[in-house]
């Protein structure tokens, strides 16, 4: 068995990419995601069966991902929200 060392890419829709590029604030949230969190956008995004629904998850993910706040881990969350010890 091989280990495969190369870059993970996850090939975003063309829409989707025009959509991520027109909002720096949700291209940026974007580029940080895990390659699992680009896919999973992605896979809900192409699994749309209606023009319209695709449009409708495009836009539900440029919210997410603009409402997201900065990488700081879990722990530092809690303590702002005031659900440390």
């Amino acid at each position: 068995m091989d280990i495969d060392a190369g870059p993970r890419v996850v090939a975003e829709p063309t829409d989707f990419a025009r959509a991520l590029d027109a909002d720096p604030a949700a291209r940026t949230a974007y580029d940080h995601l895990t390659h699992s969190r680009k896919r999973e956008h992605v896979c809900a995004i192409e699994s749309a069966k209606k023009p319209e629904t695709r449009a409708q998850r495009i836009d539900k993910a440029l919210a997410m991902l603009r409402d997201q706040e900065p990488a700081r881990g879990r722990a530092a969350r809690a303590k702002t929200r005031g659900d440390h010890p």
